[in-house]
């Protein structure tokens, strides 16, 4: 966590705008933990990807939240698009960031966000 700490000191202390974190890792990684730990010490909004999909999914009417349910019923990955959209809608663009969420392809490493 040193390193970590001190990696983000720096983005937060020399960055003009606002930075966002990915934390990626498999399940049961500690991703959460680590979230806990950056929000508590720098005051970063924490966002969960697997939060976002989820509390999309059980939005009536979401027609996002119907693509989310039929990949979940299908057994396949909700595209990257869909969940760097969900991301996007947080509209929090004047706050540091740390997403937490699972990287499964080439684009979670290359979204470029609005």
């Amino acid at each position: 966590m040193e390193m970590v700490t001190r990696v983000i000191r720096y983005f937060t202390t020399k960055m003009s705008q606002p930075s966002v974190i990915f934390v990626l890792g498999g399940p049961g990684a500690g991703k959460g933990t680590q979230c806990e730990k950056i929000v508590k010490e720098f005051g970063f909004i924490h966002l969960s990807a697997g939060d976002l999909l989820r509390a999309e999914r059980q939005r009536p009417g979401s027609k996002v939240g119907e693509e989310i349910e039929t990949h979940i019923q299908n057994g396949t990955i909700v595209p990257v698009e869909v969940t760097c959209g969900l991301i996007d809608k947080v509209n929090l663009f004047e706050t540091n960031l740390i997403v937490q969420t699972v990287p499964y392809t080439l684009a979670t490493f290359t979204w470029q966000g609005s």
